[in-house]
C-alpha cells in the first residue's frame, strides 16, 4: 500500500505541551499544532522508524535519538540550529526528558545516561536499567532495573542517575511502567490484561483486571484485553487507559476507554468508543490524545479528524 510521502505517519508529543512532532511518511519532521498548522521549519535530519524523540516542555527544543545511525541530536525547532550531537551510541532503547532540561538515554544494553538538554553535558550515568518512565515537569524519574530475562526486577525513584534513589521496590509479576504521579506509579501487564497501582514503597494500592479470558498458544489462560494509551490527567489523581481486543489491533472500534482514581483504583468512566482512528499520544497536560489522523480530547471523548501533512 502506497502513502502520501508527506502525510503524518507518527507522533512524538510531550505530554505538557499542546505542540507536537510530525514526522512523515518520508522521514521528515517539523513541529505542528493540534490544527495541523506547521510552526518551524524540516529539522535537518531524518526522523527513522525506530527513531526516539523528546520534546522540552519549557524551552523550544527537541532531542532526537536515531538508532540507525548510532546518535542523539538536540534542535532548537524554531531556527534548525543544532545544539549538540552524541554519537556512538549503539542500540538506542530511548530517550526522555525530566525535570524541564535533563535527558535520559537508555541502550538496549542497560547502560544508561543523564545529560543536559541545552549543552549535551553529562551529568551521570547508570547501568542494568531495562525501562525508563519519565515526566518532562518532574524532578523524579522511574527505573526498572534487572533483566526482562530474570523473574524478579527492581523499581527505582530518583531525581538523578549521580544520586541513589529516593525509594525502591522489588517485584516479579511481568509489569510494564506505565504512568506515575504523586506517591503512585500505574503499571500495565500485557497476558493478563492487567492495570495496577503502587505507591513508592511498592504496596499494591490496587489491581483492575477484565475477566474475558482465551486460551495462548501455551495452552495457558490469556486475557483476550490489554492497555494502551495509559496517561495521568491533569488532577495528577487520575489514570486515564485505553482497554483493546487484542484480536483486532489495528481497530479501535469496541475498545473501552477508562478513568480510575488512581489512589483507590475506582473506576469513575467507562465509555466505548466507536471511532475507528488510532490514538496513541498524550499531550496538552492529558487533554487529547493524538494520532496521524485527528485528535481525541479527554474525558469527553470528542473524536477531531485532521488531515495531518508536512507540506
Amino acid at each position: 500500500m502506497s502513502h502520501d510521502k508527506d502525510a503524518a505517519c507518527w507522533c512524538y508529543t510531550d505530554i505538557h505541551r499542546k505542540e507536537w512532532l510530525l514526522v512523515s511518511f518520508a522521514n521528515q519532521a517539523a513541529m505542528a499544532s493540534l490544527d495541523g498548522a506547521i510552526l518551524g521549519p524540516v529539522l535537518p535530519e531524518a526522523v527513522d522508524a525506530a527513531g526516539h524523540v523528546a520534546l522540552l516542555p519549557l524551552l523550544d527544543i527537541v532531542v532526537v535519538g536515531s538508532f540507525n545511525n548510532k546518535t542523539v541530536s538536540a534542535y532548537d525547532w524554531r531556527t534548525n540550529k543544532q545544539l549538540w550531537r552524541l554519537s556512538g551510541l549503539h542500540e538506542l532503547a530511548s530517550v526522555d526528558c525530566f525535570d524541564r532540561h535533563k535527558i535520559l538515554i537508555t541502550q538496549i544494553s542497560g547502560k544508561c545516561t543523564e545529560v543536559d538538554a541545552v549543552t549535551g553535558q553529562q551529568m551521570g550515568r547508570a547501568v542494568g536499567v531495562s525501562a525508563v518512565l519519565a515526566d518532562s515537569m518532574s524532578k523524579t524519574i522511574v527505573l526498572r532495573r534487572g533483566s526482562y530475562k530474570e523473574p524478579a526486577y527492581r523499581i527505582e525513584f530518583r531525581t538523578s542517575l549521580a544520586e541513589e534513589p529516593t525509594a525502591a521496590f522489588s517485584l516479579r509479576d511481568e509489569f510494564v511502567l506505565a504512568a506515575y504521579g504523586d506517591g503512585w506509579l500505574g503499571m500495565a501487564e500485557h497476558h493478563n490484561g492487567t492495570l495496577a497501582c503502587f505507591d513508592y514503597n511498592g504496596r499494591e494500592l490496587w489491581r483492575y483486571r477484565n475477566e474475558d479470558t482465551t486460551t495462548d498458544w501455551k495452552g495457558d489462560s490469556e486475557s483476550v484485553f490489554h492497555f494502551r494509551c495509559i496517561c495521568k490527567l491533569p488532577s495528577n489523581k487520575h489514570i486515564f487507559a485505553m482497554q483493546r481486543s487484542k484480536a483486532a489491533p489495528g481497530n479501535i472500534s469496541g475498545a473501552t476507554a477508562m478513568i480510575f482514581d488512581a489512589g483507590s483504583g475506582a473506576m469513575l468512566f467507562e465509555s466505548k468508543l466507536s471511532s475507528e482512528h488510532l490514538a496513541y499520544d498524550a499531550l496538552a497536560e492529558g487533554g487529547c490524545l493524538i494520532s496521524r489522523d485527528g485528535y481525541l480530547t479527554l474525558p469527553d471523548l470528542r473524536w477531531n479528524p485532521r488531515s495531518y501533512r508536512l507540506k
